[in-house]
C-alpha cells in the first residue's frame, strides 16, 4: 500500500515539474518581447508540496537559462521536388522560383476554380495540404472528367481515322474510274464498255472497293475531266493580253453543221494554240457564225468587252468568211477595228496547187484516171489480193493503195508515190485482166508520159509538201511564210531543167527506142517515143508556170501588208549589215503606229524607235519569234510599246490548219457506229482528247474532288 502511494506521489511530482517548465518558458519569451526585466518579478510561486527536489530543481534551472539565452529559430517551408513523385498531378507555377506556388494540372485541365488552379498557385507548402487536396471532392471529380475526356478523344481519333480511310478509299476509287473514262475518251471507246473495263481491272487485281455500274456515269465523269482541263486553259487565256482566233466549218456524219474554234495566245512569252469549242450552228451565214463565236467567248469568260481582246482572225477563203462587206471578218472588224483578218496560208497553198492543173487537159485526165485505178482495186478483193501478191514478189512487201483527193493536202503525193513504187505490179495485174476498165487503165498508164508526169508530181509535191507542213504548224510565224514560199518557188523554177525522180525514170527507160521497137521500164513493156517525151516537156513547163504564177498571186511579196510590216521590224535577220539604221523600216513603222494608235504611245515609240532598231540588230542570230520572246521577257520596261506590238505579232493566226486536225478528230469520235452522240458530248470528248494531255500528268485528284462534291450516288 505504501509502495503504490509512493509511485503516485512520484508521478504527481513529475507532472508538476513539467508544467513548471512550460510556464517558465512562456515567461522568458514574454520578457524578451517586452524588453526584458528581472526574472524574479515573473517568478511563479509554488506551493511547498509542488516544489521539486533539489537535484531536479537545479537541473531545471540550468535548462531554462539555456533556453532563454539561445531561443529556437522559426522553420521556413518550401516546395519539395520529391512530392511530384507521390502526386503526379503536381507542378509549379514558376519552375525557376523556389517561392512559386503549386498547381494541380488535373483540376486546371478540368477548368475547376480552387487555390491550386490560380495563376500564382497554392503556397501552403505542406504535405498534408497536398493530401487534403488529392482527397477533395473537386479533385476526384476532375480525375473522372479527364478520364472520360481521354476516352472520348481516343474514340474521336478512331472515328477520324476511319472516316479519313473511307474518304481515301472513295477518292482512290473515283480516280481509278476517272482514269478509265479518260483513256476511253482518248481512244474513242464507247461508254457502254465502261463496266466491262472496270470488271477487267478488278480481275487483274486493281483494288477498287466499289464502282459505278451504269454507263450514264461516264458522261458525268467526262464533264468533271473537261472542267479540270478547261480551268487550266481558261486561266491562261484570261491572263493573255491579246488572242487570235482560228475558225473553220464542216459537217459531221449526222450532217450537222459545226464550226471549230481554236485560240492562239501567249503564256510566259510562249505561243500556244488551244481548242476551245466545236459549236453546232443552224445559221450558216456570217451573222450566225458571228453570234456563235461571241457566245462561246462570253460563256467561257475569255472576252467580255465586245471582242476588244481579239486582234487576229484566221479563216479559209470562203465567201462567208472573206466577203469584203458582209463576211465574218468584216463584221468582226466593225466591232474591233484593230482585228487583222488573215486568209489561212495553208488553204492558199492548197488552192494554188489544186488550181494549177485545172487548165491543163492531161492533168485533169491524170487525176480522174488515178482515182479510177483506186476504185478498180477497192471494189474487188480478188483483184486487190492479186496486186498484193505481185507487190510482194516484185518489191518484197505489199503497199496500201491510197485514195487520191484534193481535200487533204498531202494525200495526192502519197497516192502517186505508191503508184510509181508499185508500177510494175499494177501493169502486170491490169494485163491479166480482160475487162474493158482494166484495158482502158492499162492503155493510159502504160506509157512514158504517165511515168514521167508521175515522177514530176512526186518532185513537185515533195517541195510543196514541205511548204504545207511548215504552214500547218501551230507556231508558224511571218518570217517562215516568206522564206518558205521563196524557197519553194526557186525549187519549182529549177525543175524546168530536171528533177530527181524524173531523172530516175528517164534512166530506167533508157535510150529512145527505134521505130517498131518496144520500150521497157524495169522489164515491163511500155510505150515510149519522141512525141510522148516532147509532150511531157510541154506539160511540165506549162504546169510549173501555172503553179509559180498561182504562188505569186496567193503569196505576193508584200503579202498581207501588216504582217510584212511586223516582219520588217521584229525579224533581226532582215536588218541591214551596215550601221546606218536611220531610214530602215520607217515606212513599216508608220503603218503599224497608225493602225494601232489607240493601243500604243505614238510619241514614246517615235522617240525610242532608233534605239529599238539597234537593239534588234544586236540579236541578228535570232529568228523572228525568238527575238519577240526576248523582247517580252527582258525589255518590257524599256520598250513597252514595241513589246505590245510583239505580242500582237505572235497571236496573229496566219494558218487555220489546227481546225482541220480538229475535224479529223471529230470524225474519228462521231462515226457511223456512234452517230447518236449529242453535240454537247462530242464537244466534250474533243476537248478532252485535244487538251487533256497525258494520263500520267492529268490532275485526277482535282477531278475526283469535283465528282465527290456532286450529288451523292449509290452504286447499283
Amino acid at each position: 500500500m505504501h509502495t503504490a502511494r509512493a509511485v503516485k506521489c512520484k508521478r504527481s511530482a513529475e507532472q508538476m515539474c513539467y508544467h513548471s517548465k512550460q510556464i517558465m518558458s512562456k515567461q522568458s519569451k514574454l520578457s524578451k518581447f517586452f524588453g526584458g526585466g528581472s526574472e524574479s518579478s515573473h517568478t511563479v510561486v509554488m506551493r511547498d508540496s509542488e516544489s521539486p527536489e533539489p537535484a531536479e530543481a537545479e537541473k531545471t534551472s540550468h535548462t531554462d537559462t539555456d533556453a532563454v539565452s539561445a531561443p529556437k529559430r522559426a522553420r521556413t517551408r518550401s516546395f519539395q521536388t520529391e512530392w511530384q513523385m507521390k502526386f503526379p498531378w503536381l507542378s509549379r507555377a514558376n519552375s525557376e522560383s523556389q517561392a512559386s506556388g503549386m498547381i494541380c494540372n488535373t483540376c486546371k485541365s478540368a477548368n475547376f476554380d480552387n487555390s491550386f488552379t490560380t495563376n500564382q498557385g497554392c503556397c501552403n507548402f505542406q504535405l498534408s495540404a497536398l493530401s487534403r487536396h488529392q482527397d477533395s471532392k473537386q479533385h476526384i471529380e476532375a480525375v473522372k472528367i479527364l478520364h472520360m475526356r481521354s476516352h472520348t478523344d481516343a474514340a474521336m481519333k478512331k472515328v477520324r481515322e476511319v472516316s479519313q480511310n473511307t474518304y481515301d478509299e472513295k477518292m482512290n476509287s473515283e480516280m481509278i474510274q476517272l482514269r478509265t473514262v479518260f483513256v476511253m475518251a482518248k481512244n474513242n471507246i464507247a461508254a457502254d464498255n465502261f463496266r466491262d473495263l472496270m470488271d477487267l481491272q478488278v480481275l487483274n487485281g486493281v483494288k477498287v472497293k466499289q464502282y459505278y455500274k451504269r454507263p450514264q456515269i461516264v458522261s458525268e465523269m467526262e464533264e468533271c475531266i473537261e472542267q479540270v482541263a478547261e480551268e487550266s486553259i481558261l486561266d491562261k487565256l484570261q491572263a493573255s493580253d491579246f488572242i487570235g482566233i482560228m475558225l473553220d466549218e464542216t459537217c459531221d456524219v449526222s450532217v450537222e453543221k459545226k464550226i471549230a474554234i481554236y485560240v492562239r495566245y501567249i503564256d510566259n512569252g510562249e505561243v500556244h494554240v488551244s481548242f476551245i469549242g466545236n459549236e453546232r450552228i443552224t445559221d450558216g451565214t456570217a451573222a450566225g457564225i458571228e453570234t456563235a463565236i461571241i457566245s462561246v467567248l462570253e460563256r467561257k469568260n475569255i472576252c467580255q468587252d465586245d471582242m476588244q481582246k481579239v486582234l487576229g482572225l484566221g479563216t479559209d477563203g470562203a465567201a462567208v468568211m472573206t466577203s469584203r462587206h458582209n463576211g465574218l471578218g468584216a463584221k468582226l472588224v466593225r466591232r474591233n477595228k484593230n482585228i487583222v483578218h488573215i486568209h489561212c496560208v495553208a488553204h492558199r497553198l492548197n488552192l494554188a496547187v489544186s488550181q494549177a492543173g485545172k487548165s491543163i487537159e492531161y492533168c485533169k485526165n491524170y487525176h480522174a484516171m488515178i482515182h479510177s485505178l483506186y476504185q478498180f482495186y477497192r471494189d474487188s478483193s480478188v483483184r486487190y489480193d492479186k496486186l498484193r501478191q505481185l507487190q510482194t514478189v516484185l518489191n518484197g512487201k505489199a503497199k496500201q493503195i491510197v485514195e487520191p483527193t484534193s481535200v487533204r493536202w498531202l494525200s495526192i503525193e502519197s497516192a502517186v508515190k505508191m503508184i510509181l513504187d508499185s508500177y510494175c505490179a499494177i501493169m502486170l495485174s491490169l494485163d491479166a485482166e480482160k475487162s474493158p476498165k482494166a484495158v482502158g487503165l492499162s492503155k493510159f498508164i502504160g506509157n512514158s508520159l504517165f511515168l514521167l508526169f508521175t515522177a514530176l508530181l512526186i518532185d513537185i509535191l515533195t517541195a510543196i509538201g514541205i511548204l504545207s507542213l511548215t504552214f500547218q504548224k501551230d507556231a508558224v510565224n511571218l518570217s517562215h511564210i516568206k522564206h518558205s514560199v521563196t524557197s519553194a518557188k526557186n525549187t519549182l523554177t529549177d525543175m524546168r531543167k530536171g528533177s530527181s525522180k524524173v531523172t530516175e525514170v528517164l534512166n530506167a527507160l533508157g535510150e529512145m527506142p527505134t521505130t517498131g521497137e518496144a520500150a521497157k521500164y524495169h522489164d515491163v513493156n511500155v510505150t515510149d517515143n519522141n512525141i510522148l517525151r516532147q509532150r511531157f516537156n510541154d506539160i511540165r513547163n506549162t504546169y510549173l508556170d501555172k503553179l509559180s504564177s498561182n504562188l505569186d498571186d496567193r503569196f505576193p511579196s508584200d503579202m498581207l501588208d501588216k504582217l510584212e510590216c511586223f516582219d520588217v521590224l521584229f525579224n533581226p535577220g532582215r536588218y541591214p549589215s551596215d550601221l546606218n539604221l536611220l531610214d530602215y523600216g520607217v515606212q513599216q513603222f508608220g503603218v503599224l503606229v497608225e493602225f494601232y494608235q489607240e493601243l500604243v504611245n505614238t510619241e514614246r515609240m517615235e522617240a525610242s524607235f532608233l534605239q529599238f532598231k539597234h537593239l534588234a540588230k544586236s540579236y541578228q542570230v535570232l529568228s523572228f519569234e525568238a527575238f519577240v520572246k526576248v523582247l517580252i521577257r527582258e525589255f518590257n520596261e524599256e520598250f513597252p510599246d514595241f513589246v505590245l506590238l510583239g505580242k500582237i505579232a505572235l497571236v496573229l493566226p496566219v494558218s487555220s490548219a489546227p481546225c482541220e486536225r480538229g475535224f479529223s478528230i471529230q470524225n474519228a469520235i462521231k462515226n457511223k457506229s456512234r452517230n447518236r452522240i449529242t453535240p454537247e458530248r462530242l464537244n466534250r470528248l474533243m476537248f478532252i482528247k485535244l487538251n487533256g494531255g497525258s494520263v500520267e500528268h492529268f490532275d485526277f485528284a482535282r477531278a475526283a474532288k469535283i465528282v465527290t462534291d456532286m450529288k451523292k450516288r449509290l452504286p447499283h
